[in-house]
């Protein structure tokens, strides 16, 4: 059985690939607080996460320190390039560090997928014990759903950011439950 989901957002800003090399580098050439040669550099010796200069290799901004896991993932930036996410632990828990303020905002445990709202003020977050809608930077988290698919390892199988509406709908995942 499928059902919608409505939740309201505002906002706009589209994503574009730059194409320059740099690795997990936010690449939205005209998001706010896009900056064309910073990338993030997780030090497993160093216990550290920063952002550094791709030029220079210089540190930036340490974003974290004292940060030690053996499992390191770069998932991914926010439209804006103000939010960055990584995947840490074996657990895949999230964790979405804000970069202009150099500090980390919070986590959701066994997450498998985020979508960013255009203008990157909530993220829906599928993990293994539900759907989150997260408020950044207020680190407001809601529990949309705990449906999930094991299968596909899912919450739901769509989801649309209306952005005339102000909407997200969201197509949940059926376990039979």
């Amino acid at each position: 059985m499928l059902f919608s989901l409505l939740i309201l957002f505002s906002g706009a800003n589209l994503l574009q690939a730059a194409g320059d090399g740099i690795p997990d580098n936010c690449e939205n050439l005209d998001a706010a607080y896009y900056e064309p040669t910073i990338f993030p550099r997780y030090e497993l010796q160093n216990a550290r996460f920063v952002l550094a200069d791709w030029t220079s290799g210089a540190d930036v901004k340490v974003l974290e320190s004292g940060l030690t896991s053996n499992a390191f993932w770069i998932i991914g930036w926010s439209p804006d390039c103000r939010y960055l996410v990584a995947a840490v632990t074996a657990s895949r828990d999230y964790y979405v560090w804000d970069t202009v303020d150099g500090r980390r905002i919070g986590l959701i445990p066994q997450a498998r997928h985020i979508d960013w709202s255009p203008n990157s003020a909530v993220a829906v977050v599928q993990s293994d014990a539900g759907a989150y809608l997260w408020q950044f930077p207020a680190n407001t988290q809601v529990l949309l759903t705990s449906e999930f698919n094991p299968i596909t390892k899912r919450n739901f199988t769509g989801l649309n950011w209306n952005l005339a509406a102000g909407q997200v709908v969201i197509r949940l995942e059926s376990t039979g439950r």
